[in-house]
């Protein structure tokens, strides 16, 4: 799992980012956990790794595939 510069903008609210700029790589059998304040963007990030948010810029990858293009692909990868 990789997300690189990952972003998400609301233009339904002002514009507003929900994540900017983040980055982060996970290996395969690792354990990991996304630490952060209230509306920090923890919760659309794991929407994102989940296939249920796209990225506004960045990359979300899974597998070497980019998550957009392989839904089925990354919704069975992560059950």
């Amino acid at each position: 799992l990789e997300l690189k510069h990952f972003s998400k903008q609301y233009t339904s609210h002002n514009n507003t980012f929900a994540v900017q700029d983040f980055s982060m790589t996970c290996k395969k059998g690792e354990i990991t956990g996304i630490l952060g304040l209230n509306g920090a963007g923890k919760t659309t990030i794991l929407k994102a790794i989940c296939a249920r948010h796209f990225a506004t810029s960045g990359e979300a990858i899974v597998e070497g595939l980019e998550i957009s293009e392989n839904l089925e692909k990354d919704r069975k990868s992560i059950v």
